[in-house]
């Protein structure tokens, strides 16, 4: 063969190569990704704009929105109740950092033991994220999959992930846990009232008339009071009611034009030293307990009133049993017995 004709087939056989690459780069599949590329350059970009978030499990679909002009999040299947920030910001930088470190499995067969198989699938464990603005484009969309705990490239540890329209996983850094509840995404808290600072307690229980405890210090003890004036409380008893609004947290809410308390109900009213009166009702319905907060306030405390009252005027809350028991004090119960230390 003449140095010509090799000359011809050589050029030949490069243009065939790279018309090959072409036609892989032009496939709808394809991904320009490498070890160490950034996984969500659009999101890296911008992750101030998210403004969407929805989570695909096999349990389910969760949407959660970005308030306008706001960095409050609500559950868009709860009753557009607020979202921990913190959750949705954890979740946006770990995917705006994510980089994909090493190439896995291409073999569907595989996908469950990372996995990032489809969420649909039966059995499923992964879950699919799709990050968007408020304009509708897509920043990131992936199948999250399981996490390793070791170093994975600059990150303590890593997930394996995998694009939806692509059959390449990878084993990306960093990672995040995803609550495989939508109560647990929600902002759990009702209302938080440090026990020293509570000044007088009234609970009325049904109809049955209010019983009173109250001091005149932070440092003080409770006394109760009786017909004939002040009998002393007993310590334990009165403590624990006194906490009975300390980190309260639900474990479900409804609107409460959707879940009204009926029946027998207990009211707890605690006044603090700078003068907020926070009110909890409580009702029992097919076991268990919900609740209805609402605050009020004058001077310093109107501000802390208003707060509460944003916060809680349109829920109804269902709260563990064992918060509830700390509400649920009777007058005998806290009146001191004779012979126990005070």
């Amino acid at each position: 063969m003449t140095l010509r004709a090799t000359l011809v087939l050589l050029i030949l056989s490069l243009l065939a190569v790279a018309g090959a690459v072409q036609a892989i780069l032009s496939s709808p599949e394809a991904r320009l990704v490498a070890s160490g590329d950034i996984a969500f350059p659009a999101l890296r970009d911008d992750p101030d704009s998210v403004a969407r978030l929805t989570v695909s499990t096999g349990d389910g679909v969760f949407e959660f929105a970005r308030q306008p002009d706001s960095i409050d999040w609500i559950a868009v299947d709860k009753y557009d109740h607020p979202v921990s920030s913190r959750q949705i910001g954890t979740i946006v930088t770990t995917l705006a950092d994510m980089r994909l470190i090493e190439a896995k499995t291409r073999l569907p067969e595989r996908f469950a033991r990372i996995g990032v198989e489809a969420p649909d699938t039966a059995k499923a464990t992964s879950a699919l994220l799709r990050l968007a603005d408020n304009t509708g484009t897509m920043l990131a969309e992936v199948i999250f999959g399981h996490r390793v705990w070791r170093q994975t490239g600059s990150a303590r540890n890593g997930t394996f992930v995998r694009f939806p329209d692509d059959d390449q996983a990878w084993l990306a850094s960093g990672g995040t846990d995803l609550p495989s509840d939508l109560v647990d995404w929600l902002d759990r808290s009702i209302i938080d009232i440090d026990a020293g600072a509570v000044a007088k307690i009234v609970v009325s229980r049904g109809s049955e008339p209010p019983f009173i405890i109250e001091r005149g210090d932070p440092g003080g003890d409770f006394a109760l009071l009786g017909p004939l004036g002040p009998i002393q409380s007993d310590a334990d008893q009165a403590k624990r009611l006194s906490m009975g609004l300390t980190r309260l947290k639900f474990d479900d809410v409804m609107p409460q034009d959707q879940r009204s308390l009926a029946g027998d109900r207990l009211t707890v009213s605690i006044t603090t030293f700078d003068g907020l009166t926070a009110e909890i009702v409580l009702a029992t319905a097919d076991d268990q307990t919900w609740a209805q907060v609402s605050a009020a306030g004058s001077g310093d405390a109107a501000a802390k009133a208003a707060e509460i009252n944003a916060r809680t005027a349109f829920w109804t809350y269902r709260i563990p049993d064992w918060q509830r028991d700390r509400l649920d004090v009777t007058a005998d119960k806290l009146a001191a017995k004779p012979g126990k230390k005070k």
